[in-house]
């Protein structure tokens, strides 16, 4: 009996097997290996979702404290985009200087929407903390001489993705990390950190009502994962 004959009826015998497996309602080797998600992983992944579909400008307002932790191409290091404020002290390290307040992370929002603020203009934010720990970005430094966008405020995703910007990490300052949110919320989008892109890069979230229904669901999930 030829080698290849053999091989043939070794795949044979085992299909009938594995499908009465499948019928059975047995997993199979591969689907038992997958881990099953958690309740907690899911919680995460709702509040990362939530976040990210928030309107960036307005995220200071949030209850509790929030701290992005991302990744830029040419940017040393971590980056830290805060919802509080946050004064860095005298001879602090440098990890602790590229921490943006909830203030500056506003300032942000607004010039990006203006399409004044790049990328490159980022990092060279990030050196100008590096080297002067008081310096902050206000919304006149970041608007550049322009006027800020009359439309309905950019979502934190949208954001991040036009700064190019990865998103490693989502914690409350107050109630510990939330983990990696490299899995969906910057995979989906260019891995550009803006999370699904139906919902954080397809457009504006509007002001108003609709920005006070997002508040309120981000402050449910931010309670369930407290």
């Amino acid at each position: 009996m030829s080698k290849s004959t053999q091989s043939v009826r070794r795949v044979a015998s085992k299909g009938p097997a594995r499908s009465a497996e499948r019928r059975a309602g047995r997993p199979t080797e591969s689907a038992s290996m997958r881990p099953a998600e958690t309740v907690v992983e899911r919680v995460q992944k709702r509040v990362q979702n939530e976040l990210l579909s928030f309107p960036a400008r307005l995220l200071i307002d949030l209850p509790e404290g929030v701290r992005f932790t991302v990744h830029g191409l040419g940017i040393t290091g971590e980056v830290v985009l805060s919802t509080s404020k946050f004064l860095v002290p005298p001879g602090a390290s440098a990890s602790a200087r590229l921490t943006f307040s909830g203030e500056e992370l506003r300032a942000i929002a607004i010039g990006v929407q203006a399409e004044r603020l790049s990328h490159a203009d980022l990092k060279g934010y990030c050196l100008l903390k590096l080297h002067d720990p008081g310096f902050r970005v206000t919304e006149r430094i970041a608007l550049n001489g322009a006027q800020p966008a009359d439309e309905a405020a950019w979502t934190l995703g949208r954001v991040l993705q036009r700064l190019e910007l990865q998103l490693a990490t989502v914690e409350f300052e107050n109630a510990g990390g939330l983990g990696n949110g490299s899995s969906n919320g910057s995979s989906s989008a260019s891995s550009n950190g803006s999370g699904t892109e139906s919902d954080h890069e397809s457009g504006n979230e509007p002001d108003g009502r609709a920005a006070r229904n997002r508040q309120t669901d981000v402050r449910r999930s931010v309670g369930a994962a407290a």
